[in-house]
């Protein structure tokens, strides 16, 4: 199945409010596709089932597990989301982002889902915010400075936002953290989650490791009719309720129509990783999706990294927000 059928799936998992002789016939489609084996995979409220409940970070409650032994790397129970970070796990993890300042109403939501999973923003993060000062986004720039400073979360600003800086900024925030430390590198409109046995992987792991997932974006009820709808801020109703439709796909050029420029299934991104390799290398990023690994005796020659890699659960990619970003590296 190709990415432009998917999308079109997507559309009518979507539909605009219409008719009752419409709905029937989405319906039905609904139903054809989903019997298919290899079919695309939509959430309860996007197939019609009952309402799902959301939690702080949008997965579900983690099952009571009395199984003592970890899973190998390429079991499903990785893909059991609802796990967060606590206690000497949280401790050794750390948070980096550079988001722009004139989304934020997104960044309250992308900052309570992950202090939700356990991430301390005041002493663990390196948060940067694109501040452009141009008149037409003033207003929403200092409302995101306000949120950071209410909830007392450092920040740094910068005027220029290329993929470039944010590459050396988030390299060299990982130069200054612990050998043992880990990473966490989110884009604004992405919201990770975690398996429910991180904490068991973090304390019992003998191998350095690297957490991977996929992106599914996340449509409002109605996308058809509204592909960018406004998004409401934290405090009136969570995000994952505002957007409950889960779409296998990744649509690029948003902005240029609803199909975008660029279509592509299975993309991928690293969650959270051991900032140094199994051979003690250190982890460097030369984008948001791609690593490579140096030696500190040789920080000219680029390795592979070797780490051991865990497929978790997929990325919630709120992409179609009236607010979202734009581009993408």
């Amino acid at each position: 199945m190709n990415s432009l059928t998917l999308l079109l799936l997507c559309w009518v998992a979507a539909p605009c409010a219409a008719s009752s002789r419409l709905q029937s016939a989405v319906a039905k489609i609904r139903s054809a596709f989903g019997s298919r084996a290899g079919g695309p995979r939509f959430n309860a409220s996007a197939t019609g089932g009952a309402r799902p409940r959301f939690s702080a970070t949008g997965a579900g409650r983690c099952p009571n597990s009395k199984n003592s032994t970890l899973p190998g790397s390429k079991s499903n129970e990785w893909r059991i989301g609802g796990g967060r970070l606590t206690g000497s796990a949280a401790a050794r993890t750390y948070f980096f982002a550079f988001a722009a300042g004139s989304e934020d109403v997104l960044l309250e939501h992308f900052v309570s889902h992950y202090s939700a999973l356990g991430i301390n923003f005041a002493t663990n993060s390196r948060l940067v915010l694109h501040l452009t000062g141009a008149a037409e986004v003033a207003a929403r720039e200092q409302a995101s400075v306000a949120y950071l400073r209410g909830k007392s979360i450092p920040f740094r600003s910068s005027p220029r936002y290329t993929s470039q800086i944010k590459a050396l900024l988030a390299n060299g925030y990982l130069r200054t953290l612990p050998d043992e430390a880990l990473l966490m590198y989110p884009d604004l409109d992405e919201f990770f989650a975690l398996p429910c046995r991180v904490g068991d992987l973090l304390a019992r792991s003998e191998r350095k490791f690297l957490l991977t997932a996929k992106f599914r974006e996340r449509l409002p009820r109605h996308w058809a009719c509204d592909p960018f709808p406004r998004l409401q801020p934290a405090s009136v109703r969570p995000i994952h309720a505002q957007y409950p439709v889960a779409c296998p796909i990744i649509a690029s050029g948003a902005r240029r129509g609803v199909f975008g420029t660029a279509l592509s299934l299975g993309y991928q991104k690293n969650l959270l990783f051991s900032v140094r390799d199994q051979r003690g290398r250190r982890v460097q990023y030369q984008s948001s999706h791609s690593c490579t690994c140096i030696d500190d005796a040789a920080p000219d020659e680029k390795h592979e990294c070797e780490l051991q890699e865990y497929r978790v659960p997929d990325i919630a990619h709120f992409r179609f927000t009236h607010e979202a970003p734009r581009t993408k590296d």
